[in-house]
């Protein structure tokens, strides 16, 4: 979904896949992507913060975070 562009329906599903299981690190992660994508960075940012948190060595979840913060004002806040 989200590759099509379609970031809405992307976001639905992964808010669903979440319901099922909370700590699915991926979905998280792709929640975060799709989010930044409509704009929604904070949202993002803590859906990145809580995939790190069930894999915290996961290398693309620290870049995109990153990234994510540093595109912030107050991140260092």
């Amino acid at each position: 979904m989200a590759e099509q562009g379609k970031y809405d329906e992307a976001i639905s599903r992964y808010r669903e896949a979440l319901r099922i299981r909370a700590d699915y690190a991926d979905a998280h992660y792709n929640l975060g992507n799709a989010l930044s994508k409509v704009g929604k960075v904070q949202e993002a940012i803590e859906h990145h913060k809580a995939a790190l948190r069930i894999t915290p060595h996961d290398v693309k979840i620290r870049s995109k975070l990153g990234i994510l913060l540093a595109g912030q004002r107050n991140y260092l806040v």
